[in-house]
């Protein structure tokens, strides 16, 4: 098949492409599936046009990979041969999928894979590295044993068998170890804490054995033998031909048992399904860091620009204009695997251009309606919840009574103020006349039209949840304290009382320390600040004052310490420093707060064992709120875009084997621009641009 080099149809100087087409013709080595392949020496880089839009992996926990490794690989003719050069290799992943509401049990999808792969690079596996990040552990193990205990006469021949085995996975550990850039996301979910990648290579397993492990653990997981799930996993063909997908998959439970508990919240929890090398880009980290796909990682890698940062270094910087996390989540998991199923292509490009075209409607949705997620991660409270609901039903360690209500108090933010917010914005974008015409079809073609009918739906599901709330939570002392109302215990209402005493006298305290201020200091009233003690802070203070001059500190040591005055420490904002008093109340109010928890313990069990049944439609609310926030994320960049808003037109050639065919249309590039990198990025970003 002859095939346009893309360099030759670029290298133009100040040519303006009314149409330029660049095909990409099928060219995967391993595993012979229609492609669209960008060839060129260096990185490996690979479009396919095979799959559907993948699951998108949430904040936490992340994915853990188990690669099982074979010498043996199968030639043309069917029969088993070793190949210096190549190994086979099945891979299953475990990752969290977001659920679709309430009904939906599966939490946890094992993808497998089986390929071929040169023995020298694992190019494979480093980009499916990419495809799965962010990545918590990493199992390898090896049909052969790598401990050579053979002590017979054969030993030698033994020997030299391990040997190999042993170097073979070596090579792959080292591979896999050197993707420290997939071990966190990039977007920053713990605060600077960087996550590490663990590699653990696992002894061999008798196929006997693994086969029973995994027979046992997925009859669970998937619901019971008369399931739907189990039927098609007994009746999956590729399976029973690839035996190998079943040991790697027992090699996965016996090395961590606790994925595989016999609950029943963990029973149907779990989905098996067949991934394919083709089914996304397949993109290496040397690709990804030659088109900066994402921000260098703790000053490592080359910059893009010298001087830049990470809003300007990198493609997902510059795609990056999400508000919220979930959205950024979501654009991360699309640019380490772009779908490339034209019809969800060409559905996105509608919401994009629409986006681009009505600026009012789209600075309202980003401005007003998406903004007012910023502070609530949707993801992280689902996880909350179903921890805390689990541990309610099970007679678990349910923890801080206030941290639980707190899961439930932004549980009623999100669906009473927040989601209603976002819905107006979005209302005004949908027609009715495209609500009527998706009625009456009852295909959500339009994203806008799905993602509010969706929203719609989650708001309708959480008012029960919002009940629950406003009759349990005591709105008057929350966000400061999350206690329930004292109306609903006799016992409660008392220690309420004294609660409300403690306050009053926190006011007499700080009225009485800004007196004394003015006095001592001449600089009037009101300078001295009374503000909370962080919970994670190492002070046993409930509250502390705050004089914002540091110099002020002095003026406290030396007027001021006959009256209990204690210095904690002093920073640019100010000196912080506490009393006697103030110091006594605090501890009386935190003997007051546990004698509170302990006594609403009971209710604040059985409130959230009912609250815990709703992360389902958070989990749908999270995934529909996080694709439009990364569609008017990108109709935001185009809009501002210095040359304008080009949409490529994209067609499906499937019936003569090339794949999707992109036509550039009025693009303009300049002599400076003529190099393979920066034609790689180009290709790159329109193919992420459009998916």
């Amino acid at each position: 098949m002859n095939k346009t080099p893309v360099c030759d149809v670029l290298r133009h100087k100040s040519i303006e492409f009314g149409i330029a087409l660049i095909k990409f013709h099928s060219t995967v080595a391993l595993g012979g599936a229609n492609a669209l392949a960008l060839e060129r020496k260096g990185p490996t880089m690979s479009f396919f046009s095979t799959a559907t839009d993948s699951d998108q992996v949430s904040s936490s926990p992340m994915s853990i990979v188990t690669i099982l490794l074979s010498r043996s690989a199968t030639s043309a003719g069917g029969n088993s041969t070793q190949d210096s050069s190549t190994a086979k290799l099945a891979v299953v992943v475990r990752k969290p999928v977001k659920r679709s509401g309430h009904g939906d049990k599966v939490s946890h999808k094992l993808e497998y894979f089986t390929f071929l792969d040169d023995r020298r690079s694992f190019a494979n596996v480093d980009a499916l590295l990419t495809r799965f990040a962010p990545v918590s552990t990493v199992y390898v193990a090896c049909t052969e044993s790598l401990d050579d205990t053979n002590n017979t006469e054969s030993s030698a021949k033994s020997k030299k068998s391990a040997a190999e085995v042993s170097k073979v996975v070596q090579q792959l550990v080292h591979v896999i170890e050197s993707r420290v850039d997939v071990s966190e996301s990039s977007v920053n979910d713990n605060d600077g804490d960087n996550t590490v990648m663990s590699v653990n290579v696992l002894p061999t397993l008798t196929k006997a054995k693994a086969t029973t492990i995994a027979e046992q653990c997925l009859r669970h997981l998937l619901g019971g033998e008369t399931s739907e799930a189990h039927l098609a996993y007994r009746g999956d063909k590729r399976m029973a031909e690839e035996p190998m997908v079943t040991w790697v998959i027992g090699h996965l439970f016996n090395a961590d048992r606790s994925l595989c508990d016999e609950s029943d919240d963990s029973s149907g929890s779990c989905s098996v399904v067949s991934g394919t090398l083709h089914s996304h880009l397949a993109l290496d980290r040397t690709a990804s860091e030659a088109i900066h796909l994402f921000p260098p990682r703790n000053g490592s890698g080359a910059a893009l620009l010298t001087g830049g940062n990470s809003s300007n270094n990198s493609l997902y910087g510059v795609l990056n204009h999400c508000q919220t996390k979930m959205g950024s989540r979501t654009l991360e998991v699309w640019l380490r695997q772009p779908c490339v199923e034209l019809k969800e292509i060409l559905r996105r490009q509608e919401v994009v251009a629409k986006l681009v075209e009505d600026s009012i409607g789209r600075d309202r949705l980003r401005e007003e309606g998406l903004a007012a997620f910023r502070g609530l991660d949707i993801d992280a409270l689902g996880y909350k919840l179903d921890a805390v609901g689990r541990a309610a039903r099970e007679g678990g360690n349910l923890g801080s009574t206030s941290k639980a209500l707190e899961c439930l108090y932004k549980l009623h933010l999100f669906a009473d103020s927040c989601l209603p917010t976002l819905l107006d914005s979005l209302g005004a974008l949908v027609s009715t006349g495209e609500e009527q015409e998706q009625s009456v079809e009852g295909d959500d073609t339009c994203a806008l039209t799905s993602c509010f009918k969706g929203l719609s739906g989650v708001m309708n599901h959480l008012s029960k949840a919002v009940e629950l709330a406003e009759k349990v939570i005591d709105f008057n002392a929350a966000p400061r304290d999350f206690i329930i109302k004292p109306d609903l215990d006799d016992n409660l209402r008392d220690i309420k009382n004294e609660l409300d005493g403690v306050q009053g006298e926190l006011e007499a305290i700080h009225e009485e320390m800004n007196e004394i201020w003015a006095d001592v200091s001449g600089q009037g009233n009101n300078q001295v600040r009374l503000e909370d003690v962080d919970s994670n802070s190492n002070t046993s203070c409930v509250w502390q004052f705050r004089l914002p001059k540091t110099n002020d500190a002095k003026l406290l040591e030396s007027k001021l310490t006959d009256r209990g005055v204690k210095i904690h420490r002093i920073l640019k904002n100010g000196v912080y420093f506490s009393t006697k008093e103030l110091t006594q109340l605090g501890t009386k109010k935190k003997d007051l707060m546990t004698e509170y928890e302990e006594k609403q313990r009971d209710m604040v069990t059985k409130c959230m064992a009912v609250a815990s049944t709703y992360v389902p439609v958070l989990e749908s609310a999270s995934a529909l709120l996080a694709e439009m926030d990364v569609l008017a994320s990108f109709a935001h960049v185009a809009a501002y875009s210095s040359t304008g808003y080009c949409r490529p037109d994209m067609t499906d050639g499937e019936e003569d084997g090339l794949g999707i065919t992109v036509s550039f249309t009025r693009f303009r590039f300049c002599s400076a621009c003529w190099n393979e990198l920066l034609i790689m990025k180009i290709l790159y970003f329109i193919s992420i641009y459009t998916a």
